[in-house]
């Protein structure tokens, strides 16, 4: 049976569609095909007919600045995190069939609640707050980074620290030279893409860009879940839901060729190494912490206006 929500003064909860205006970093990292399978069949793979598999072996982290614009008022918010770009495949006479290109994210920080509220309760986006920080200036030296609440080891208690930073020390260009998400798919290197997506469901570097023209804008997919207060581990409500970020400006955007190193906090609460299976990791150790750092096979910038579209529930449990 349907029942209509019921809104409560002070929650700055809205219903999509969303403007947004974006300023955007994004940074390919090198990872495994098995975890990032094993992260699908976790998250996403949980019923119905549509199954969703890797792109590639790899994941973009990145950072953007946002304003979300719905008709009872706007609210800024940096949102960095993680994308896993996926294809959800239908089944055709036994066969898997590759349908639509789309991104998963399964970690995501955001810098107020209305954003995290409104990101878990509607799509059932991860977010958690964090204090975000970004470069002084635009092609400056510096480093986006993410502090949060973290669990250093089973059993410690909370505290607020450094889980992400990716850093550059060079100066760096960011020449518009990208006029659509097309050309931001097509921009990176080929041979990169190429032995990127050798081990996915698309053979072909072409074939990711076919499928990503016949879409529209980013369509993204989404775990949206609630656990049950019995203190069981059952979910009191579970769904795959997919949505579209529509874009509907001007894109301006364009690779940046500086090297930038992606560093990550390796504690119990946030096992992200392993479970994207990160690759050309290096570990260090400071105050009795452990380190993994990455270097950014491609990097790149975007500014784009779009709409954040409704979801669709592709499944959900009974």
């Amino acid at each position: 049976m349907s029942r209509s929500y019921v809104p409560r003064d002070g929650e700055m909860l809205v219903k999509p569609p969303v403007d947004i205006t974006v300023s955007m970093h994004s940074f390919v990292a090198a990872a495994s095909w098995a975890p990032l399978k094993r992260l699908c069949d976790e998250q996403l793979n949980l019923g119905g007919t549509t199954t969703y598999v890797p792109l590639g072996p790899f994941v973009v982290f990145y950072c953007a600045e946002m304003d979300n614009i719905v008709k009872q008022g706007s609210i800024e918010e940096r949102d960095f995190g993680v994308w896993v770009p996926v294809v959800a495949c239908e089944r055709a006479g036994g066969i898997p069939v590759p349908r639509r290109f789309l991104t998963f994210t399964p970690y995501v920080w955001v810098s107020n609640s209305p954003a995290l509220v409104g990101g878990r309760t509607v799509f059932g986006f991860p977010k958690h707050l964090g204090d975000l920080g970004v470069p002084p200036q635009a092609g400056a030296p510096g480093a986006f980074t993410v502090d949060t609440w973290v669990v250093g080891r089973e059993g410690d208690p909370a505290e607020k620290l450094r889980l992400l930073e990716i850093a550059t020390a060079a100066e760096h260009e960011r020449a518009p030279v990208w006029r659509s998400t097309l050309d931001a798919v097509i921009g990176h290197a080929e041979d990169l893409a190429s032995r990127l997506v050798a081990e996915g469901p698309l053979s072909k570097w072409e074939d990711v860009v076919d499928l990503f023209t016949a879409g529209a804008g980013m369509p993204m997919v989404f775990l949206k879940q609630f656990l049950a207060a019995d203190g069981t581990a059952d979910a009191c409500y579970q769904a795959i839901l997919e949505a579209v970020i529509r874009v509907t400006g001007d894109v301006a955007g364009g690779p940046i060729p500086q090297p930038w190193d992606i560093t990550l906090l390796e504690c119990f609460s946030h096992d992200i190494v392993n479970r994207l299976g990160l690759s050309g990791v290096t570990r260090t150790t400071k105050d009795g912490r452990t380190y993994a750092t990455l270097q950014s096979l491609a990097t790149a910038w975007m500014k784009f206006r779009a709409r954040v579209e409704a979801g669709n529930i592709i499944w959900e449990a009974s």
